[in-house]
C-alpha cells in the first residue's frame, strides 16, 4: 500500500498528498531560520503541557522568571520559562538560538532531525529525560478495529508532530509482530490541529463515520470510542526529554549540568510536595495550561505521568542497548515511523556524556526503583475475576508462550534465554498492565486413567497434583525470569509478574463438555505442556495498581 500523507490544514472533505515525508516537510518550512548562539542574560527553558513539567516549575519557584532560593537559583542559574508550544513553533525559536533547548517526546526529536542536523551548531543533544506518559495518550479504533493487528492496512489519523507518535510506533510494532505476514503498513492521516482546538482534528476524524479506522489522540479528547492501545498500560512508549543545541552545550556545558543538578532535586521534592499536598494547582495550571481555574486539570495531568528521577535517567543513558534506553527507543521509533512515511529515513540522535550519579546533588531518595506498582493478592483477586467472567482474552494486549517437556519445573536460562529476554522487553513496555504467568499441564495421562475406570477421588487426586505442578512450573519461570534480568542488570518490579497455576483447566487442545478433550497425537501432548505469557490491562483506578506515583 502507498503511504499517504495528508496535507495539513485540509477541511475534512478535501484530501491531498504530500510530497514528502513530515519531517521534510517540517525542515522545508524552518529552513533560513538557523543563527549562532551568542552570549545571553539567561536561559530560555520551554515547557510542555504536560505533568511531567511541573518539575521545572517547581525547580523555577513556580515562576516564569528565577524565584530566590528555589533549585535553579541554588545552581547558580537565571533560567526563564516559556509557556508550551508546538513542535514547529520550538523549532523556530531553536534554530534561531532564542532558546538553545527543546522539550520533546523521542518521536518528535526524531522529527525534527532533519532540520537540526543541517547546522553542525544546531544538531541535537538529548541530555535529560523527564518520564513516562502513564494515562496521557492513547490510540483509539472505531467499531470493528478491536486489536492493534487490525490496524493492517488501515488509516489512522494524527495530529502535527504529534508528542504521542512514540505510542503510534509502538502501536504498529505489536501490531506487526501479532499481524505476521499478514502485516501491511497503514496510511496516515495528517490533520491540522492536534486536539482541542476548533479544527480538524483527530477525534473529529475518527467520529465521522468510515473516514478513519483509529485516531492517536490524548486520553482527554472528546469522543468515546474504545483505546486499542493507551500509555496506561504501554508506559515505558512516550519519553518526555530535553535536547540542547550542540554549539550551546560545548559552550556551556557547566550550565547545563548545573541544571540536570537542580532538576534531579526538584523532582525528588515534587513528590513530596504532592504527597503532602501543598502543590499550588492554580499555579501550575496557569503556567502550563494558560488557565489558573484548571487546576483540577493540572492535577490530573500529574496523575498521568511518571518522572524517573537519577535513576531513570541513568537506565535511559545506557549506551549497551538498555530495554528503554535512548538509543533503543530512537532505534524502534524511527523505524516505525519511516514504515508509514513521517520519517524519510533514520536520524542518530546524540546523547550527552553525563555521570548522572555524580550529578545527583544533595538526592538521596532512589527508592522507586525498588518501590511495587501491583498489590499482588488485589491482582490475583482481579485475574481470578476476569477468568470467572470470560472477559481475560478481552483485557489481555499481549500473549505468547513457551513450552517444556514433561514433568520439567525447572527453566535454566542458558535453554529460555530468548524467551526471557522477550519476557523483560514486554515487561518493561507495559509496565502499567500485569504480566501474568500461566502454568499448563498435558491432560493426557488424566484422561487415559479416566477412561480406564479408575474411581473419581484417585482421578481427583490426579488432577490436583497436575495443578500444583503447573502452579510450580509458573513460580519457577517467574523466579528465573527475575533472576535472568538481575544478571542483566535490568530492573524489573517483581510485583507485576503474578504466577499462576492453571493445570488440565484451559489445555492448548481445548475442553469438551467442561473436561479436557481427547488427545492422541505426541504433537498435541507438547502443545499442551506450556507457560503462558499475558500483558493484561487494568483500570487505572483499581486496586490492583499502586504506581509509586501516588506516594
Amino acid at each position: 500500500m502507498r503511504h499517504l500523507i495528508v496535507l495539513a490544514g485540509l477541511t475534512l472533505g478535501a484530501i491531498g498528498v504530500a510530497e514528502a515525508a513530515d519531517d521534510r516537510q517540517l525542515a522545508d518550512a524552518v529552513a533560513g531560520r538557523y543563527q549562532a548562539c551568542g552570549d545571553r542574560a539567561s536561559l530560555i527553558l520551554p515547557l510542555a503541557r504536560s505533568g511531567l513539567d511541573l518539575v521545572p516549575l517547581y525547580a523555577n519557584g513556580y515562576e516564569t522568571q528565577t524565584v530566590a532560593g528555589s533549585p535553579f537559583d541554588e545552581q547558580e542559574l537565571d533560567v526563564r520559562l516559556r509557556e508550551p508550544q508546538d513542535l514547529r513553533a520550538q523549532l523556530d525559536a531553536y534554530l534561531a538560538c532564542e532558546t538553545p533547548i527543546m522539550r520533546l517526546s523521542q518521536g518528535q526529536a526524531l522529527l525534527a532531525a532533519a532540520a537540526t542536523e543541517a547546522h553542525a551548531g544546531s544538531a541535537m543533544v538529548a541530555f535529560y529525560q523527564h518520564g513516562w506518559s502513564v494515562g496521557a495518550d492513547e490510540l483509539r479504533g472505531r467499531d470493528g478495529v478491536d486489536g492493534v493487528a487490525d490496524l493492517s492496512g488501515g488509516t489512522l489519523a494524527v495530529g502535527p508532530h504529534a508528542a504521542g507518535l512514540d505510542l503510534l510506533a509502538e502501536a504498529t510494532r505489536t501490531g506487526r509482530e501479532q499481524a505476521g505476514d499478514a502485516w501491511e503498513a497503514p496510511t496516515i492521516v495528517m490533520t491540522d490541529d492536534a486536539s482541542g482546538g476548533a479544527g480538524d482534528t483527530p477525534e473529529r476524524r475518527l467520529a465521522a463515520d468510515g473516514e478513519v479506522d483509529a485516531a492517536l489522540v490524548a486520553s482527554d479528547a472528546s469522543g468515546d470510542e474504545p483505546a486499542l492501545l493507551s500509555t496506561q498500560s504501554a508506559s515505558r512508549a512516550v519519553s518526555g526529554i530535553y535536547v540542547v543545541r550542540q554549539d550551546y552545550l560545548e559552550a556551556h556545558r557547566d550550565e547545563i549540568e548545573r541544571l540536570v543538578t537542580a532538576l534531579f532535586n526538584a523532582e525528588e521534592q515534587v513528590r513530596e510536595d504532592v504527597t503532602t499536598q501543598i502543590v499550588d494547582w492554580s499555579t501550575v495550571a496557569a503556567h502550563l495550561l494558560d488557565d489558573p481555574e484548571a487546576g483540577e486539570t493540572a492535577r490530573t495531568l500529574w496523575r498521568q505521568v511518571e518522572t524517573v528521577g537519577v535513576q531513570g535517567n541513568v537506565d535511559w543513558s545506557r549506551q549497551d542497548g538498555g530495554l528503554r534506553s535512548f538509543p533503543r527507543l530512537n532505534e524502534e521509533i524511527a523505524g516505525e515511523l519511516q514504515a508509514v512515511g513521517l520519517l524519510s529515513d533514520r536520524p542518530s540522535l546524540a546523547l550527552a556524556e553525563m555521570d548522572y550519579g555524580a550529578l545527583a546533588e544533595g538526592v538521596f531518595d532512589q527508592r522507586r526503583a525498588e518501590l511495587s506498582s501491583f498489590d499482588p493478592e488485589a491482582a490475583r483477586a482481579l485475574l481470578s475475576e476476569q477468568r470467572q467472567t470470560g472477559d481475560i482474552d478481552g483485557q489481555t494486549l499481549v500473549k505468547f508462550e513457551i513450552h517444556f517437556r514433561p514433568d520439567q519445573d525447572r527453566f535454566p536460562a542458558r535453554e529460555y534465554a530468548e524467551d526471557f529476554a522477550e519476557v523483560m522487553d514486554t515487561a518493561q513496555r507495559y509496565g502499567g498492565a500485569l504480566l501474568t504467568i500461566e502454568g499448563h499441564a498435558d491432560p493426557s495421562l488424566f484422561l487415559q486413567r479416566r477412561s480406564a475406570g479408575i474411581p473419581e477421588r484417585l482421578l481427583e487426586q490426579h488432577r490436583e497434583n497436575l495443578q500444583a505442578l503447573s502452579e510450580a512450573r509458573a513460580a519457577s519461570v517467574r523466579q528465573s525470569v527475575l533472576a535472568f534480568a538481575d544478571d542483566h542488570d535490568v530492573r524489573l518490579d517483581a510485583s507485576q509478574l503474578v504466577s499462576e497455576g492453571l493445570g488440565i483447566s484451559d489445555p492448548a487442545t481445548g475442553l469438551c463438555d467442561g473436561e479436557p478433550c481427547p488427545v492422541s497425537t505426541a504433537e498435541e501432548r507438547a502443545d499442551n505442556r506450556r507457560v503462558v505469557f499475558r500483558v493484561v490491562e487494568i483500570e487505572a483506578e483499581s486496586e490492583a495498581f499502586t504506581p509509586p506515583t501516588t506516594w
